[in-house]
């Protein structure tokens, strides 16, 4: 996306990269829009999952949300996730609502509707 950027003698140029040091409204607007994105970034980065859990003796990703736990493992990625993971969740810490061993389908899949309990 091309930078519409004013330069000291007031001639339009259109960069690929905002000027570091430019206070136009144009580099201005960049840096702001780059700012944003990483920011986007670092929080899709964050979602809570975290590494060091074990399923069946094999590395996996756990996650837990009040009451719900879910873990992710055997997957094609070191920590468990990737193509071909194997996926359990409950909802209420006990019970698995949803249960798929990697490379295979879903043999427990307990939806629960919004409302439900």
């Amino acid at each position: 996306m091309a930078i519409r950027h004013v330069n000291p003698y007031g001639k339009v140029e259109y960069l690929d990269r905002p000027l570091s040091d430019c206070s136009c409204n144009g580099c201005e607007g960049a840096r702001r829009r780059e700012r944003r994105s990483e920011v986007r970034r670092s929080q899709r980065r964050s979602s809570g999952w975290q590494t060091g859990g074990s399923v069946s003796g094999e590395p996996a990703k756990t996650k837990q949300s009040g009451e719900r736990i879910e873990a992710l493992w055997g997957g094609s990625e070191p920590e468990g996730d990737g193509d071909d993971h194997g996926h359990i969740a409950s909802n209420d810490g006990l019970n698995a609502d949803y249960v798929r061993y990697p490379g295979e389908e879903p043999i427990v899949n307990r939806k629960r509707r919004r409302g439900q309990r």
